[in-house]
Order: structure tokens, then sequence, then C-alpha cells
């Protein structure tokens, strides 16, 4: 096994197993803020795929972590895409406090050198 997957929950191993033979990634890898690190470490994982072989699907709730992560984003509102594009285009603070119902607010941090969004 791959030593980075190590304690990862067992979606992240078979994410990593697929991803070596397949040239399309999909599937869950289960992130969960109740562990930050395995949480960057399942997508650090994900990011190395999408660096390494044609592309890679995940799913996320956490509108930071899509933000940091994702090249591409889609914006779900009651079952339709609301937006699609890079998350600097979809991570707006009107769509989001539209889309949610709750005033949000998205900046880019300087000193992280990418998005935050604040709820």
């Amino acid at each position: 096994m791959h030593q980075c997957l190590q304690g990862l929950a067992p979606s992240a191993t078979d994410f990593y197993t697929n991803a070596k033979r397949d040239a399309y990634v999909t599937g869950s890898l289960r992130v969960s803020a109740a562990n930050p690190l395995r949480e960057l470490l399942a997508l650090r994982l994900a990011r190395r795929a999408a660096q390494r072989w044609i592309g890679v699907l995940v799913v996320l709730h956490d509108l930071n972590l899509a933000a940091r992560f994702a090249d591409r984003a889609v914006l779900l509102a009651d079952g339709t895409v609301a937006a699609t594009g890079h998350p600097e285009a979809v991570f707006r603070d009107a769509l989001l406090t539209r889309t949610y119902g709750t005033r949000i607010r998205v900046e880019r941090h300087e000193t992280l050198g990418r998005l935050v969004v604040h709820t």
C-alpha cells in the first residue's frame, strides 16, 4: 500500500488503486472534518492522480476544500447546475448566498494564496 494512504479511509485506498489502472477516476473519498489531516491527505492524493491521469471527479460539500483543490467546480442548486467553471468564477459571494440562502463571503487570502469561503 502506498505510504501516504496508511490510516486513510478504505475509500481512499480504493481510489488510489483504481487511479493506477484507469484513465478516469470517480469515487467517494469520504473526507470528514473530524480528521483534517486525513481530509487533506485524501485530497492531495486526488490532486496527484489528476496530474498523472486524465481526470478525477470528487464530490465535496465543504466549500473551502472545493475552492482549495478543484481545477473546475460545479455548483448545484435544487438539482440543477447553477454555475460551472474555475473556482474563482463559481465561488462568488452573491451566487453562493443565493444558492445556500445565507450570507456567504469569499475572499482571496493573500498569505495562503487561495480562496477562503466565510459563512
